[in-house]
């Protein structure tokens, strides 16, 4: 991330597979493929979800990825 978002009074979030989330304490982005264990936390901010199966996300591994914003 070029600069640290601000999460000042974020909720944190529960994780579901497919969730996209800001992790406050690396300033990073990440996302869930296999949630089941992992409860909520006030340490991650939902930003939004994607759509792709595990083989397709296997295609990244080892990129470098961009996210961007569509509506």
């Amino acid at each position: 991330m070029p600069r640290p978002l601000r999460h000042e009074g974020s909720p944190g979030s529960d994780p579901e597979d497919g969730d996209l989330i800001y992790f406050v304490p690396w300033g990073n982005l990440g996302f869930y493929y296999d949630a089941s264990g992992i409860g909520f936390s006030d340490q991650t901010i939902h930003l939004g979800r994607y759509d792709a199966s595990r083989e397709e996300l296997s295609r990244f591994d080892g990129q470098e990825v961009r996210v961007e914003v569509s509506r």
